[in-house]
Order: C-alpha cells, then sequence, then structure tokens
C-alpha cells in the first residue's frame, strides 16, 4: 500500500498576500495598457508589415503568462454573484453596500426581535421579585 505523501498546501500570511495581490493588480494594470495598445496598432493598421501587430499579440500572451504564474500564488476567492455582477457591467462597490445595508437591515430586525423578547422577561423577573418582599414583609 502506498501512503499519499502530499503536502499540505499552507497560506501565505497576510502581509504576503497584500504583496502578492498588489502585484496582481500592477500586472493587470499593464496587461489592460497593452491590450489598449494593440487595439489602437490594430484600428490604424493600413496594411503592410504586420510585425508591430505580431509583437503586440505576442506580448499580450506574455502578459497572460505571467497572469498565469502570480495567479498559483493567490488564495483570495472572490464569490460568483460578484463576478456575476461584474460580467452585467455592474460596480461590484455597490453589490458590497447592498449586501450590507441588508445585513443591517436584518440585524436591526433581529435585535428588534430579541428586544421585544427580553421585556417578558423583564417583567418575570421584576414580578417575582416584588412578590419575594411582599411575603417577607407580610
Amino acid at each position: 500500500m502506498s501512503e499519499d505523501k502530499t503536502i499540505p498546501q499552507q497560506r501565505p500570511p497576510a502581509q504576503d498576500q497584500t504583496q502578492i495581490l498588489a502585484a496582481v493588480d500592477g500586472q493587470l494594470r499593464q496587461t489592460i495598457e497593452i491590450i489598449l495598445e494593440t487595439g489602437i496598432a490594430l484600428n490604424d493598421f493600413e496594411g503592410g508589415p504586420h510585425n508591430h501587430i505580431y509583437q503586440k499579440l505576442n506580448s499580450i500572451v506574455e502578459e497572460y503568462k505571467e497572469l498565469d504564474r502570480l495567479a498559483e500564488n493567490v488564495t483570495v476567492t472572490v464569490p460568483r454573484q460578484v463576478i456575476e455582477y461584474v460580467d452585467e457591467g455592474r460596480n461590484p462597490d455597490l453589490y458590497t453596500r447592498q449586501h450590507a445595508d441588508e445585513a443591517l437591515k436584518k440585524n436591526q430586525y433581529m435585535k428588534g426581535k430579541l428586544d421585544t423578547m427580553k421585556v417578558p422577561q423583564v417583567q418575570w423577573h421584576v414580578d417575582e421579585d416584588f412578590l419575594l418582599i411582599c411575603v417577607t414583609e407580610f
């Protein structure tokens, strides 16, 4: 029988994740810039040698390779709902705000329910204490 000798992947410390995410952010910005430059080059292309276009396309491929390499170290997960929200062209900050507002409303609702349950309990304790005082004094 062979034993599974795989080593569980450990999460990098938060500081490392911050640095990794900063590197991914920078790489994404650079990739977007190259894609925009390629679009401009394609738009301005009027025939002739294709070397410049090929270089731009190869640059995009290299940028994607670098993003893929950086992605191996990222342990942050993004909920599918957020990705779908962004795919629909909506602002992810609004998604966060809406969910925070919903959580706040639910929290206030539950607090109200708990507060209404506390009133009879307090009343019961007051009634019980009052009876004890009355019994001991009379």
